[in-house]
Formats: C-alpha cells, sequence, structure tokens
C-alpha cells in the first residue's frame, strides 16, 4: 500500500505540474489505451468463427435455403467450406434465429411426415392422403441424400387405381439422383437406392422403379431382378472388383503403389437345378399285416321234464329218480390272416447349382520401377560415414526378376481353379511403370504467411499499434514536462557554500560525498534520514562533511 500511495503522490504532483495542454493530450492518450485494451479482450472473448451444427456436412439444396435465409437477414460474414457454414463468433445467435425465421434449418428425419400430420383435421381425405405422399417423398428424399457418396437426390412416386375389385393399385418411381464430385454412380449406391425405394412404399416392385444419374446414363431397372445392366455383365463386374481387391490386399503390404486389373470370364449359365428318380426293379416290402381269431364252443345235457311233477299223487305210477345234469364235448376253432404288401424301390437325387460362376480369370499387375530401388537399399544399408552409392543395373535386373516370380506365385493362388491350365502363374501379367512424382508444392514465404496472419487480425494489430503510439506519445508527454526544482534545505545550502570556497582547489573528497549528498537530497526524507543515509553509505566522507560544516558554523 505504502508502494502505491508513493506512486499516485508523484503521478499527482506530475500532472498538477503539466500545462493544461499536456493534461488534456495526456487524458485522451491514457483514454485511447484503456479502450484499445478493452477492444482486444473482448475481441479474444468474442472473436473467431464458428461452424454450425458442429461442423456436420449439410446437403447443397440446405445450403441454398440458408443462403437466402442469410442474405434476407442482411448477415454477409458467413462462409461455406465443404458444405459446413462458418460464421462469427459473436453473431452465431443472430445466424441461427435468421434460419429458424425462414425455415431453413436443416431437416430431421421424420419432421415432415410429423407435420402433414399434424395438419387440419377436417381436411378431406383425399387432400389429407396427397399431403401425407408428398411429406413421404420428402423424408426418402432426405434419406438418400444422407447416404454416402450422395450429393443430392429426389424422389417423385405415382401410383394408378386399380381397375378391379381387390387389387392393389400399381405403384412406379423416378429418382433423380447425383454422386459427390461429379461421378457416375456406382452400382452399389444404384442398388440401394431402389432397394430403399422398394421397401419404402408398400406394393412398391424392382422393375417399377427408374434412377437417374445425374453425372451418367439412366439406370433402367433389370426386370430380372439386376441393377441396372444385364445380369452376366453386373456380375462380371463384381467380380472383377473383388477379385482387384482380393490382389492388392496381399501385395499392397509390401508394394506400395502396385495397381491390378482383371479379366473375369463367368461360366454364361444362371443356374441349374437337376432332380433324378431310380427305380430298383426287385420288389421291397413296403406294408406287412398280422391277424389271428381263436373260438370256443361247449355242448351241455338236457335235465328233467320241465314242470312240476306230484310227489305220490298218483296211484300205481312209477318212482322217478331226478338226473343230475352233465357237461358235453368242448369245440374250439383258431383262424390266423397276414398280408404283405410289395413296392419298387426309387430313389430322387435333386441338384442345384449356381449360376455366372467364375470360371477363368486374367491379372495384370504393376509394380512401380522405384519399389526395385528401395528394395535394393534396404538390402544394401549405408554404413555411418560411407558415401551413398547408386546400384547398378544388373543388381536391379535381378531383384525384379525374383520379385516378379513371387508376385505371379501369390497371385495365382488367389486365382480360380482351372483345368485346362496347367501352370496358372502363366494367367498373371507383371509389368513395371515409371512412378512420376508430383511436383511439390512450394510452402509459403515467410512473407505471404505474415500478410496472411495479419489480414485474417488486423483488427488486432491496429489496436496493439495505437495502444503502442498512445503509450508512447504519452511517455514522450511526461519526458517533456520539466521537473520542479527542490526546496533548499540546511545541509544543501551548506554543501553549496563549501563547494564554493573550492572551486578553485582541487577537489577532495569531501566535495565528492558533498556532491553525492545533494544528488539524494530533495524536499521528500529529512535532514535526519538524509544523515543517517550518508553514514551508512560513506561513513569517513560523513565524518569530514560534518568537521567542516561544525567549523564553519564556529
Amino acid at each position: 500500500m505504502d508502494f502505491l500511495n508513493k506512486a499516485f503522490t508523484q503521478l499527482s504532483d506530475l500532472f498538477r505540474s503539466m500545462s493544461p495542454g499536456g493534461r488534456i493530450t495526456a487524458g485522451l492518450l491514457l483514454v485511447v489505451a484503456v479502450a484499445s485494451v478493452g477492444y482486444l479482450f473482448q475481441s479474444q472473448m468474442t472473436g473467431g468463427d464458428d461452424y454450425l451444427f458442429s461442423g456436420d456436412s449439410i446437403p447443397t439444396p440446405t445450403l441454398q435455403k440458408m443462403e437466402e435465409a442469410f442474405g434476407k437477414a442482411g448477415l454477409n460474414g458467413f462462409t461455406i467450406e465443404g458444405g459446413r457454414v462458418k460464421v462469427p463468433h459473436a453473431q452465431r445467435a443472430a445466424y441461427l434465429a435468421a434460419l429458424a425465421d425462414a425455415k431453413a434449418l436443416p431437416p430431421n428425419f421424420g419432421d415432415k411426415q410429423r407435420e402433414a400430420n399434424d395438419g387440419n383435421l377436417f381436411d378431406p381425405p383425399k387432400q389429407r392422403e396427397q399431403r401425407l405422399d408428398q411429406a413421404r417423398q420428402d423424408e426418402m428424399s432426405q434419406v438418400l441424400t444422407s447416404m454416402k457418396g450422395i450429393e443430392r437426390a429426389s424422389v417423385m412416386i405415382d401410383k394408378q387405381a386399380s381397375s378391379g375389385l381387390g387389387q392393389s393399385p400399381q405403384k412406379t418411381a423416378s429418382v433423380f439422383a447425383s454422386a459427390i464430385g461429379g461421378v457416375p454412380l456406382s452400382d452399389e449406391q444404384v442398388d440401394a437406392i431402389r432397394y430403399y425405394v422398394v421397401f419404402a412404399n408398400a406394393g412398391m416392385k424392382t422393375e417399377n422403379v427408374m434412377i437417374l444419374d445425374a453425372n451418367g446414363p439412366a439406370r433402367p431397372p433389370d426386370l430380372e431382378g439386376g441393377g441396372g445392366n444385364d445380369p452376366y455383365t453386373r456380375a462380371v463386374r463384381r467380380n472383377e472388383e473383388a477379385l482387384n481387391a482380393k490382389i492388392r490386399a496381399s501385395l499392397a503390404a509390401y508394394i506400395p503403389s502396385v495397381t491390378v486389373t482383371s479379366t473375369v470370364e463367368l461360366d454364361h449359365e444362371k443356374g441349374t437345378r437337376t432332380v433324378e428318380n431310380k427305380f430298383d426293379p426287385k420288389p421291397v416290402p413296403v406294408r406287412s399285416m398280422e391277424n389271428s381269431r381263436s373260438t370256443i364252443r361247449e355242448a351241455t345235457a338236457a335235465g328233467g321234464a320241465p314242470g312240476l311233477q306230484p310227489q305220490g299223487g298218483g296211484v300205481n305210477q312209477p318212482a322217478s329218480i331226478a338226473s343230475a345234469g352233465g357237461k358235453g364235448p368242448n369245440e374250439t376253432s383258431e383262424e390266423n390272416k397276414s398280408e404283405v404288401v410289395n413296392a419298387n424301390s426309387s430313389k430322387i437325387t435333386e441338384t442345384e447349382t449356381y449360376g455366372l460362376v467364375m470360371k477363368s480369370a486374367k491379372v495384370s499387375v504393376g509394380i512401380p520401377v522405384s519399389h526395385f530401388e528401395k528394395v535394393w537399399r534396404e538390402q544394401n544399408p549405408v554404413k555411418e560415414g560411407e558415401e551413398v552409392k547408386k546400384p547398378d543395373q544388373a543388381a536391379i535386373d535381378k531383384i525384379r526378376e525374383e520379385i516378379t516370380q513371387n508376385v505371379r506365385a501369390t497371385v495365382a493362388t488367389l486365382l480360380p481353379n482351372t483345368p485346362d491350365v496347367k501352370d496358372p502363374t502363366a494367367l498373371v501379367t507383371v509389368t513395371t511403370f515409371q512412378d512420376i512424382r508430383p511436383t511439390e508444392i512450394p510452402a509459403p514465404a515467410i512473407t505471404q504467411r505474415m500478410l496472411s496472419w495479419v489480414g485474417q487480425n488486423w483488427s488486432m494489430v491496429a489496436m496493439v499499434g495505437l495502444v503502442l503510439m498512445s503509450v508512447g506519445m504519452l511517455r514522450s508527454v511526461l519526458r517533456g514536462v520539466p521537473a520542479a526544482a527542490p526546496e533548499p534545505t540546511a545541509i544543501s545550502a551548506r554543501i553549496t557554500a563549501a563547494e564554493s570556497k573550492t572551486e578553485e582547489k582541487e577537489e577532495m573528497p569531501e566535495v565528492t560525498a558533498a556532491r553525492r549528498l545533494r544528488r539524494i537530497s530533495g524536499s521528500g526524507p529529512s535532514l535526519r534520514d538524509e544523515l543517517s543515509e550518508l553514514v551508512k553509505e560513506d561513513p569517513d566522507s560523513a565524518a569530514s562533511i560534518l568537521r567542516t560544516w561544525i567549523g564553519q558554523v564556529n
């Protein structure tokens, strides 16, 4: 705090000692310096540019709507870099508000259909259906545009009412699409677009989807279930791409910049299904039946006369003796029946083969010439202190022959088995080519980089220059103010008198000490402090001065 108080006192004294014009100039320069520092601080906190929507790539149609929204709002500080929108950080909220007001924000999946469903519930059914169909088409266009490699896509669907009862309406679709970079659509992209349109619309058939390529020929549907060309051509292209990728993956590990091109021949049959039924002349029992049945019968004797007979009721009647009843002979019969059904045996064999199978392939492999020299240098490393040698042509030819044989053997194992070819390596051709190194783009000079940096940060540079200029002018103003003469003290007066008496004499140590005391004397410290400081600094000189001073007083 004492330091701050002293500094404030000195500045206050300095300001009071300045002329009115100097005071005004110093105040203005101080205000400019403070304002410049404040502007730099605010620019550092709020300056710079930010990407909208986390730097995501935005489709071209949406970018066009966003540019229109910015133009209507008078916002011109944005830039578009690779489908990304960069805006000043301080105006980020203003740009987002302009997009929201113009309804130009990037759409999300499902927004179109939600807006269509939130429409007027009292609309006629036909109008509501048309609104939903249009929303579905917009959603499909948005989904296709978000696919990898697709710059823009537009889907139009038409349907024709059925002519009979129970028949669904016939639907057709046309898709206009363009790939990024102005290249034609690949077969995979065409298939993906067609299958998405088919499965996104109930009742849509593959043959009813037409794809128009903005950078290539139209891709009509293949009525046999393919993509845009005949099945054989498409199968050849797929097999060639797959074979090239497999060979390139096996060679690129130790031969950078290798090129692979293949020519594939397929079996022209699309597919076969064979069913063979063989009959066996020897009958084979198929079913056997056996039935058995047994019957037992028993015969019994008759008893007495039916009815009641009187006991002793008659005269001259003979007595009768009741006979006990007995059983007759048993009768048993058994019946067995068996039946066997025979049939001729048969064997049914069903065989199914897939068509368009690769029959043979020829491959051409290109190796850059610089690769052979690199191999030679790997085999013959330069020792420390030795001069770098250049390989001779014989060594290069030997390495070329070894690499060529290895490449042919490696590629031959990846080709389909061809019974007619005894040596598969004969189907592999290895060529060399002179790789042309691209011209290196020189780095920008230091002056260009400095100018570019100044162009991007010119406001900060200008503010820093203004601050430095203000500080320099303020310093020059303060230096131009004459220092106030210190009030004379008793010791300074006596030192001056002593110096005047010894002007013509040789300088004595007392005079030198007196001058030093005069340098440190001023209006601030007291006489005691000055003497204490002088005694600490040079006790001998202080004693001499005191003796001279006491002698003059006496």
